[in-house]
This record gives C-alpha cells, sequence and structure tokens, in this order.
C-alpha cells in the first residue's frame, strides 16, 4: 500500500511572510549606514547580508514542508528539498499508534523525553512508531489516522509474507 502526502506549516510561512514585510518595511524607512560602524562600510556587508538572508529563509522554508512516504518496503520522510532524509524499514517496525504531542514538544526536529524523535511541520497529532530495535519515532501530520492504517496494513502484509 503507497502513501505520498506533504505536510504544510502554514502558521510558519506566514510567520515567515509577516517577518519578511516587516524587515523589508524597516530596510526602506531606515538609512542602515547611520547605525552601522564605519569599517561596515568597507566589507560589502549588501552582498553578505542578502546571502545570510537568503540563507536563512531557505532554512526555514525547507524545514516548513514535510513529505512522508510509504512505498516498497520503506517508510520515509523528509522536509522540504530534502534535508534531512529518514527511513525505517517496514519490517523494522513494531507498533503504530495515533498519538497527540503536547503543545510544548514544538515543530521542527526534537529529541523527547520519552527517547525518541519527533519530526513535525505543523500541530499536534502524529504518528508513533517503535522499531523492533527500540527506535521511537513521531512524525507529525495532518492525516495520522490515514497514516497509521497505511503503515499497520503495510506492516502486516510483510509480516504474513514472511511467515505464510
Amino acid at each position: 500500500m503507497k502513501y505520498n502526502h506533504l505536510q504544510i506549516g502554514k502558521v510558519a510561512i506566514g510567520f515567515v511572510i509577516l517577518a519578511s514585510i516587516a524587515s523589508i518595511i524597516g530596510v526602506m524607512a531606515e538609512d542602515f549606514s547611520v547605525y552601522a560602524a564605519d569599517w561596515m562600510d568597507t566589507a560589502n556587508w549588501d552582498a553578505w547580508g542578502i546571502a545570510i538572508i537568503v540563507f536563512v529563509y531557505l532554512t526555514v522554508i525547507n524545514m516548513c514542508l514535510l513529505r512522508i512516504q510509504v512505498e516498497q518496503n520503506v517508510l520515509r520522510w523528509y522536509f522540504g528539498v530534502g534535508f534531512p532524509r529518514k527511513t525505517i524499514a517496514l519490517g523494522d517496525i513494531e507498533t503504530v499508534n495515533v498519538v497527540r504531542n503536547k503543545w510544548w514538544y514544538g515543530w521542527g526536529i526534537r529529541k523527547l523525553v520519552s527517547g525518541g524523535w519527533l519530526y513535525c511541520v505543523h500541530g499536534l497529532d502524529a504518528v508513533e512508531i517503535k522499531t523492533n530495535t527500540g527506535k521511537i519515532v513521531r512524525l507529525g501530520t495532518d492525516e495520522p489516522k490515514q497514516l497509521a492504517r497505511v503503515l499497520q496494513t503495510s506492516v502486516n502484509k510483510l509480516k504474513e509474507e514472511r511467515h505464510g
């Protein structure tokens, strides 16, 4: 059973847009040279500033998109353009449960107190996967029941093929 879903962190993207608008208005409203030290004028800070801003925005936008895929015999998830990319073989999955994260777990990539890892771009709903090696992963999703069903069906089918 195949599954391919892209979740978009709309709230985070909204904050990026608001911060961009505020930054543009701030730059247009003020003359940077008034606040800059004399040595900054010789370092071509315009180019460096643009490069840093582009890097930060691309990183933030990358972390606002989470794709989860179930295909062949593997569960794969990755942010934005594909980094970081993680996989778990379906044969290694022991349990799959729909869970609700605490609000203070936050978004992004987090090490959980329970010892597992959380990958999330928005919301509190997630699917918790425990492997036969004891690894715990929580994947934040806006389709927790559908993802859990696909994973459980795929894992059960794989187990039947191995034992039957």
